[in-house]
Formats: C-alpha cells, structure tokens, sequence
C-alpha cells in the first residue's frame, strides 16, 4: 500500500470510528495521567525560557490582550453570557456612560473601566476611570 492510499485510509477509518477513538483517547488519558503530569512537568522545567517568551509575545497580540482583559474580569468576579460579545461593546465604548467624556485606552484618568456591581457580578456600564472612583463604593458582605 503506497503513502497516499495508505493516508486516505486513515481518514477514513478515524471518520468511521470517530467515537470509538474518542473513547480510547479518554480511558487512556484516565489511565495515564500521572505519567503525562510528570511529562508536562519535565518539559515546562526543560523549555520555561521558550514558552516564556512565546506568551510574552502572545499576550502584545489582540487575541493575547482580549484573553487577559476577560481572565482579569472574571477574577475580579465579573459575570457575563457572553464575554466576546463584553468584550466587544468594551473596546467598541467611545465615550463615558455616566459623563459623556471621551473615553482613552490606558490607565489614565480617563481611561475605560469595566463597571460591574461586586455583590452580583453583573456588569452595569462602561465608563471613565474618574466615574468608577466617584461611585459609592459597595461593601462586600464577609460571613
């Protein structure tokens, strides 16, 4: 059997039996897993500069800033259905909801803020960094 019939049997066979090898995949993953920590873990100590440098370089691209901005807002306990669709209407944002003052990228004075309700989480407007420090401030309940 030449190369190329050989790889279009492949195909064909992972289409065929597509929940079958899923099913391996996951019983040996299950089987295996401190083997495969123990691989992650060697190759993270043999190659930390590289992968340094790679998310270093990842997060300066848009796809890299719009994954932080969205992780820093879930941290912060920020809630939303759809955070490409927040994340849009946040870039998208010109101006202050609260004051109509142009909003900046950055952390300025008049830079954009997320602004959410902390006891919900659920996000109320987009304004200015001198609106978010003039609200009430809200305490968080502690038990």
């Amino acid at each position: 059997m030449d190369k190329y019939n050989y790889e279009e049997y492949q195909k064909e066979y992972r289409e065929k039996n597509k929940e079958k090898l899923q099913q391996y995949q996951r019983e040996w993953r299950a089987k295996n897993k401190e083997k495969m920590k123990q691989y992650h873990k060697k190759y993270l100590e043999n190659n930390r500069d590289e992968l340094n440098q790679y998310r270093s370089k990842y997060n300066k691209t848009e796809n890299g800033k719009k994954y932080q901005r969205i992780q820093t807002w879930k941290q912060r306990g920020v809630i939303s259905d759809n955070w490409d669709d927040t994340y849009e209407k946040y870039i998208n944002c010109k101006n202050c909801e609260i004051c109509n003052i142009e909003l900046l990228t950055g952390n300025k004075k008049n830079g954009r803020v997320l602004d959410h309700d902390h006891i919900t989480g659920n996000i109320r407007n987009i304004i200015c960094r001198c609106c978010n420090n003039k609200l009430p401030k809200q305490k968080i309940l502690k038990y």
